[in-house]
């Protein structure tokens, strides 16, 4: 199976830039987070391949865990980005090999893990699109980088959702 959408070459990435908000006080951002909140709650469905599919994949563990730690990193994606770029990273997140890692501690080797998980992901997108947004920035973030941020920022307590 492709790991990218159906969304390719020069054109995919133009449909890609639709989906693309910047402004943080504008309306798609403030829908982004409700949605957000709402997928939190339960009261959404959601494409399990989806970036939202990723996130609720890994809700309900505890600080200190990497799928507490994964599920922040997600949800300051979508709400920075949307759907831009997403592709089908929700695969990844809920495939058993990352499930497996979820409940571990953030400051063990699970959150390396998970890391390098995402950033092979989004390399092979990237080889099969040389478009895609998601495999030019998602390829971007290398496994000590992406480990260090679920270890740091996105361990701390806030609830931003």
């Amino acid at each position: 199976m492709q790991a990218g959408d159906d969304r390719s070459g020069f054109f995919g990435f133009v449909q890609d830039l639709g989906d693309l908000v910047i402004t943080k006080t504008g309306p798609a951002y403030l829908w982004r987070m409700r949605n957000l909140r709402r997928v939190a709650n339960g009261e959404v469905t959601v494409d399990p391949e989806s970036r939202l599919g990723a996130f609720v994949a890994t809700l309900g563990y505890e600080r200190g865990t990497v799928g507490y730690a994964v599920n922040r990193a997600i949800g300051f994606i979508y709400l920075e980005l949307g759907t831009y770029g997403e592709e089908r990273i929700g695969t990844v997140f809920n495939s058993p090999e990352a499930k497996f890692h979820y409940p571990n501690p953030v400051d063990g080797n699970s959150s390396y893990m998970i890391a390098q998980m995402e950033h092979e992901y989004w390399k092979r997108v990237r080889s099969e699109d040389t478009f895609s947004g998601g495999g030019q920035l998602g390829s971007i973030f290398v496994p000590t980088v992406r480990d260090w941020l679920q270890r740091n920022p996105f361990t701390a307590d806030f609830n931003p959702f």
